[in-house]
């Protein structure tokens, strides 16, 4: 088994080193990574609902839509029942960091005070906020990188994304947008965090617990015109690497033909306003 993992990612490393766009992805929970590979470098934007392909939809609509297109890419995969199997490197990147830290520093106070005083201003919950760093790197391996987090993210959706026009994104999120059987539906809050000590079963205080009722709250008042039969669980602990979140599982049935559509649409504007996700862009 260790030599067709080998294999497979030294055929992953070729099509990387040839600059045509791929990505690899393993969904939460589950054994098999995939990889869909485009047979040019061309970049193709989506332009209907009708169009089948791997799709990298940023949250802001002014941005477009890429699609790698079923009918011009080739798709293999891989079933890796232990990640322990993986031959990772432990030789660690060299990274130096090229933002003016006094100045994103005082650009960050600047945004917090500008949060406080919105939510003071009772426009709005919750907010999370965040800032962007810049690094060059020598030795930075980025297959080597992709599967460490495929060890330690095993409940993730795992997903390194290269297009040669565009640049190279790789994360980790343990949070699903939707999953549909039919008309049945289900999707998660996810929110509050601390650190992973070896266990899960965990206190948790007010703030986290507020926190992540208003994610739940919210989502449930964003879906209820194009779900049904709307059911929730209570709050649980979930890990998702060295951290614990809590979350609640929404499950419901979809109302209408095109609600689908409209409901993606929904879902992403929550996680815009809610969820803080962490990757990594990578300049090439």
């Amino acid at each position: 088994m260790q030599q067709e993992i080998l294999n497979f990612f030294q055929k992953i490393e070729g099509i990387y080193n040839s600059k045509l766009p791929f990505v690899i992805y393993r969904k939460p929970n589950e054994k098999e990574v995939f990889v869909v590979v485009q047979n040019t470098d061309d970049l193709f934007e989506l332009s209907t609902d009708k169009e089948n392909g791997f799709v990298s939809a940023p949250f802001s609509k002014n941005q477009p839509k890429i699609i790698f297109p079923t009918e011009k890419c080739e798709q293999f995969s891989i079933n890796i029942q232990d990640f322990e199997e993986l031959n990772i490197s432990s030789k660690n990147a060299t990274t130096i960091q090229i933002s003016n830290l006094e100045a994103t520093k005082l650009q960050h106070i600047a945004l917090v005070q500008k949060t406080i005083d919105y939510i003071q201003n009772n426009e709005a919950e919750k907010i999370v906020i965040s800032r962007m760093e810049m690094l060059k790197h020598t030795n930075f391996e980025v297959l080597n990188s992709y599967k460490k987090m495929l060890k330690n993210y095993e409940n993730a959706m795992v997903y390194l994304w290269f297009h040669p026009n565009v640049g190279c994104w790789m994360g980790a999120s343990p949070e699903r947008l939707l999953n549909c059987n039919r008309h049945k539906f289900k999707t998660m809050a996810l929110a509050g965090t601390q650190a992973f000590k070896g266990e899960i079963d965990v206190l948790w205080n007010e703030k986290e617990i507020k926190e992540q009722k208003f994610v739940t709250d919210y989502i449930l008042e964003t879906i209820k015109s194009t779900i049904s039969n709307i059911t929730f669980t209570k709050p649980y602990t979930i890990k998702a690497g060295n951290l614990l979140h809590l979350c609640t599982d929404i499950y419901g049935e979809l109302t209408v033909e095109n609600s689908l559509k409209n409901l993606m649409v929904n879902l992403k504007r929550v996680n815009y306003q809610f969820i803080k996700l962490l990757d990594i862009q990578i300049m090439l």
